[in-house]
């Protein structure tokens, strides 16, 4: 697990960076790039916490910021999303889901949120939920999923150029996959005895990475 979490940052600011420089001046370089290393910073704190000898409160906190990060992952995949399938406009995005990213990022800080690091599992360190952690997860869910069924129904549209669904297709197995290794982080924070699958986590790089080479994913030529 640390192996996994500290590569993966480092690879996904890399990455960032990479795609950042490509084209300083596109919405659409700046709003993927950011979601890029918001992944990165929520990998780095939970990598911060797998280290039973770092002070008890330094565990709260790399806790409480990384979930700071890990929501706005979400807000900021849609956002992209809402870019990239608008021709670079934001006039559809519903507002509420900004508003959900805003709370539930400002109470990540909080003990409403995680409330205390106890052991769980073989991890010397990990989330004890508080009384708003569900909400978070509801943000969190609700927000990616707009995101899946909208890069998935752009890649089922017929009347899409080929190119651009393909672009959506491994922008959207990409990051699926990568959520579905991250959601199974949650279920030791309520006590489910389960192993975090964090495998697929870097598919997020790899798929970029393959969009790039093979579609100009982003209108990238390398």
């Amino acid at each position: 697990f640390r192996f996994i979490t500290l590569s993966s940052a480092l690879v996904f600011f890399i990455l960032a960076g990479f795609i950042y420089l490509k084209d300083r001046d596109s919405r659409l370089h700046r709003a993927f790039g950011g979601f890029v290393v918001f992944c990165a910073l929520w990998s780095f704190g939970f990598f911060l916490t797998m280290f039973a000898t770092i002070p008890h409160t330094v565990a709260v906190w790399s806790s409480r910021i990384s979930h700071f990060f890990g929501g706005l992952t979400a807000i900021w995949v849609l956002h992209f999303v809402f870019l990239f399938l608008d021709d670079g406009t934001l006039r559809r995005m519903p507002r509420f889901h900004y508003i959900l990213a805003l709370a539930s990022g400002a109470s990540s800080l909080t003990p409403w949120m995680v409330e205390d690091m106890v052991p769980k599992l073989f991890f010397p360190y990990y989330p004890e939920p508080g009384p708003l952690y569900l909400c978070l997860l509801a943000a969190y869910f609700c927000t990616f999923f707009h995101a899946f069924i909208l890069l998935y129904r752009k890649y089922r549209d017929q009347g899409v150029a080929q190119l651009k669904r393909m672009q959506c297709f491994w922008t959207l197995a990409g990051v699926f996959l990568a959520w579905v290794s991250c959601a199974t982080v949650f279920l030791p924070i309520y006590d489910i005895p389960v192993t975090p699958q964090l495998t697929f986590f870097p598919l997020i790089a790899v798929t970029t990475i393959y969009a790039i080479l093979r579609y100009r994913f982003l209108d990238i030529r390398v």
